[in-house]
């Protein structure tokens, strides 16, 4: 029998045997980055200024490398930006606990795929049409052809909501289904689409329903989530777990898309649809879609889990400085009963920020935008009207100032090494997240035009992570250069200083 004082050493040798495995491969990682990079050890010595003897122990494991050497040698850009960052997810495995790397990773690309690819849908599979009235189907090109026939059936007959509980993992259903919602415009019927939301998020599974339903609420489709076990699930033990059902149409398909079954046949569907109508009662809706600023801001405060702990913008947020001068200045003048309004918002926002201390992250193009621009995005021009030169100047005078004197709290995003997308932006509290996004291109649009805010303890803590890292790898300018751009912007504007 081993002792309690004995399980602890054997556990304690485990344990660094781990470590020393996870630091071997990071040392073998590094030293074949180098290699590759054509440099010689004592290049890369001198460029890093690191003792070759401690180097070589890193590669052999032995050694660990310190974080301030590893961000200098990447910020050498000795290495392929594909190269820094395997060497970043060698380096912070075990920086986080469990999976947490890989789920804020995972939110890190999907910020950069949004950025870059946007919201436009692939080119549409052909029409599947089946001939019978209940049909078998066995591949995924005849699947997603007979969703996009069930679909624009739908659309055709007017038919009210097309239910479905497809996972987002099936890419080429994801795509047609948004193709056809998106060019169905306002006669698409209502998508009422249910995911499973899993009680300890410990996969990236809630993360990519969140992310994947980003598109739809541009749309103005929903999601529906329940927890998984919350709630019983449409055919679970049977060959085909997955479906879509319109009023005329049921499709049943296994999510490998190998095989499925389309029908038509009227008891079916009618059966169908009584059930899947009640398990969406057991379903919360993922996004709200406020009708204005003021029913966003009424949603905001009714959500409120306490002071916001961090957020990310594309568009600077100028909310602090919101007193009932900068708002007179902005508010137009032919809005009823504007001075109330004023008085209303400043109240608003005072309250709204209060004395917290939330760490922020905005981007550098979102304040090119706005000095090109004035436009504030907090609100729409039907209320905002756009900041003149001068008051541009102004503003971006205060926010310099408010940098300086809060520079541990504020910091400029380098896009080119941590792209974020320009229709949302996002707050998290200890416990919950609040996403807000932008639907319209108009004057009308707004940040808030579509509003969540999900309580999840997991997903705030992958958004803390998200945070961490990148202030561990300085995904951000100085403050030096950023407090100079803020002042290069001003005198853009054209205003003295």
């Amino acid at each position: 029998m081993i002792d309690s004082k004995g399980q602890c050493r054997i556990r304690g040798i485990q344990n660094r045997r781990k470590g020393e495995e996870k630091m071997e491969g990071f040392g073998k990682l590094l030293r074949e980055c180098i290699e590759q990079q054509n440099l010689s050890i004592s290049q890369f010595v001198r460029m890093v200024n690191i003792n070759r003897g401690w180097l070589y122990n890193v590669f052999e494991g032995k050694k660990p490398l310190a974080e301030e050497k590893l961000q200098a040698m990447l910020q050498c850009r000795c290495f392929s930006v594909a190269q820094e960052a395997l060497l970043r997810e060698s380096y912070y495995a075990d920086k986080y606990e469990g999976n947490a790397l890989e789920r804020l990773l995972y939110i890190k690309q999907t910020f950069a795929c949004l950025a870059q690819r946007g919201n436009e849908a692939l080119p549409l599979p052909p029409v599947y049409v089946p001939q019978k009235s209940t049909q078998s189907i066995a591949s995924e090109p005849r699947i997603t052809g007979a969703l996009r026939h069930l679909l624009e059936r739908s659309g055709a007959e007017g038919s009210d909501c097309v239910y479905t509980n497809y996972p987002f993992s099936c890419e080429a259903l994801d795509e047609t289904v948004y193709a056809v919602l998106a060019a169905q415009g306002e006669n698409a019927p209502r998508l009422q689409h249910m995911v499973p939301f899993e009680r300890t998020g410990a996969s990236v599974q809630n993360l990519r329903n969140l992310f994947s339903g980003l598109r739809y609420f541009r749309l103005r489709h929903n999601v529906y989530y329940y927890h998984s076990g919350s709630t019983a699930e449409f055919l679970p033990y049977l060959l085909f777990p997955s479906f879509f059902l319109s009023d005329s149409c049921l499709l049943l398909f296994h999510p490998t898309q190998n095989s499925g079954l389309f029908s038509t046949e009227p008891e079916l569907v009618a059966a169908a649809g009584f059930a899947l109508r009640q398990q969406l009662t057991q379903c919360t809706p993922l996004a709200q879609f406020p009708k204005d600023e003021m029913e966003l801001k009424q949603l905001i405060m009714q959500s409120g889990k306490g002071d916001v702990t961090g957020g990310l913008s594309y568009d600077p947020c100028f909310g602090k400085f919101a007193d009932c001068e900068l708002l007179d200045a902005v508010v137009r003048e032919d809005i009823p009963a504007r001075d109330t309004l004023i008085q209303i918002l400043a109240n608003y926002y005072k309250k709204l920020m209060g004395e917290q201390s939330a760490m922020s992250f905005y981007t550098r193009q979102g304040f090119v935008d706005f000095a090109k621009s004035g436009r504030l995005h907090e609100a729409s021009e039907n209320l905002l009207q756009r900041a003149a030169p001068e008051l541009r100047a102004r503003i971006l005078r205060k926010e310099r100032d408010f940098i300086a004197a809060n520079s541990d709290k504020n910091y400029l995003l380098d896009e080119r090494r941590f792209p974020f997308p320009k229709e949302i932006c996002m707050d998290f509290f200890a416990q919950s997240i609040a996403l807000y996004g932008i639907i319209r291109k108009g004057p009308e649009r707004f940040s808030g035009e579509f509003f969540l805010h999900i309580d999840d303890p997991v997903l705030a803590q992958d958004f803390h992570n998200l945070q961490d890292y990148v202030l561990r790898n300085r995904f951000y300018y100085p403050q030096d250069y950023t407090l100079h751009f803020l002042k290069e912007l001003e005198m853009e504007c054209g205003v003295p200083l």
